[in-house]
């Protein structure tokens, strides 16, 4: 399991050049999501709030750019909340044939 400092990201991260980019960027900034824990909440009305925080911050594209990266499919990056909703169908792609 990851060690995490109050106020920081956890230390293990994906390799990729996206999410690489996207924390050399997060030393340089005060994100609206640093210490924030709605992020990855249970709630969804809390991820909502989290969500709207994500407006205006200075890594906007970055923080997209990195979970777009890994894929990430749980909390909010960039002001979208990735997490399924409970009792939405799977996601999955049929392909119907037709028969004259």
């Amino acid at each position: 399991m990851a060690r995490t400092v109050k106020g920081t990201f956890p230390q293990i991260r994906p390799a990729t050049p996206e999410w690489d980019a996207f924390t050399e960027a997060l030393a340089d900034v005060v994100t609206p999501c640093r210490g924030l824990n709605a992020w990855t909440s249970e709630d969804a009305a809390e991820r909502a709030v989290a969500a709207r925080a994500c407006q205006g911050c200075e890594v906007l594209a970055l923080c997209g750019a990195a979970a777009g990266s890994t894929r990430e499919r749980y909390g909010v990056y960039a002001g979208v909340d990735r997490t399924p909703r409970v009792g939405a169908p799977p996601k999955t792609t049929t392909t119907t044939r037709r028969t004259a």
